[in-house]
């Protein structure tokens, strides 16, 4: 029977050791899940800054063209406003081209009535004066 104690002795001593080898494997596996835990925590910790900063940057960049637009639309609407002013001018100096070439055109007509009148009244004072002179 000395042999079958030898064996549950040698049993009790390889358990024993296991135990020990488990334990000491589940200490370094504890530490190594620790570092792990630790060095991913600091990684996510220093990428959710980086993102939090590149946030507020896009934001910030945000707000700064949202303004750029808003300048860019008033002048827009201003350059619109000039250019309908513009066109508005040119359409009254062509209004002002035309007026002056009717009036030049009855400038004309009336010069060329008062000569014909002239013609006339000078003719027919020339005639008078022909038909009072002797000959």
């Amino acid at each position: 029977m000395s042999s079958f104690q030898d064996i549950i002795n040698e049993h009790n001593a390889t358990m024993v050791e296991l135990h020990k080898e488990l334990d000491e494997t589940r200490g370094e596996f504890s530490t190594e899940v620790q570092k792990l835990t630790s060095n991913t925590l600091v990684d996510i910790s220093t990428l959710s800054k980086k993102t939090y900063a590149t946030q507020k940057q896009i934001e910030k960049s945000s707000g700064e063209l949202y303004e750029q637009t808003q300048k860019a639309l008033l002048q827009s609407k201003q350059w619109a406003v000039t250019l309908k002013e513009f066109n508005n001018s040119v359409k009254e100096l062509g209004d002002i081209a035309n007026w002056s070439r009717v009036i030049e055109s009855d400038m004309i007509f009336i010069a060329k009535a008062l000569d014909n009148t002239c013609i006339v009244t000078h003719g027919a004072n020339n005639n008078n004066n022909n038909n009072n002179n002797p000959k």
